[in-house]
């Protein structure tokens, strides 16, 4: 089983953290600066939050399809295996 590697998808995961980072940092901060850069467009990255999400399951799906189909994991047992990492975080 060869991996694929996408370097394109590594840029926009790339482009995507340092969108949120940015945008988190100007509505976490107590400064201000006025322009319209920080005013229009640093406000509006929130919508990196749904890029990176789309590729890091754009990942998953691509390191888990060869493995569904040649049985070597099911559906079930990926599920399973996703709600043990994230129930922790639930109670």
């Amino acid at each position: 089983m060869e991996k694929k590697y996408y370097g394109a998808i590594d840029g926009l995961r790339k482009i995507a953290a340092i969108g949120i980072l940015m945008m988190l940092m100007a509505a976490n901060n107590d400064y201000y600066m006025s322009g319209f850069i920080y005013e229009r467009i640093i406000s509006s990255f929130t919508n990196f939050v749904f890029l990176f999400m789309t590729v890091s399951a754009f990942g998953m799906c691509c390191g888990n399809y060869e493995k569904v189909m040649i049985n070597r994991i099911s559906v079930s047992d990926f599920n399973k295996k996703r709600f043990q990492k994230i129930l922790p975080f639930l109670q």
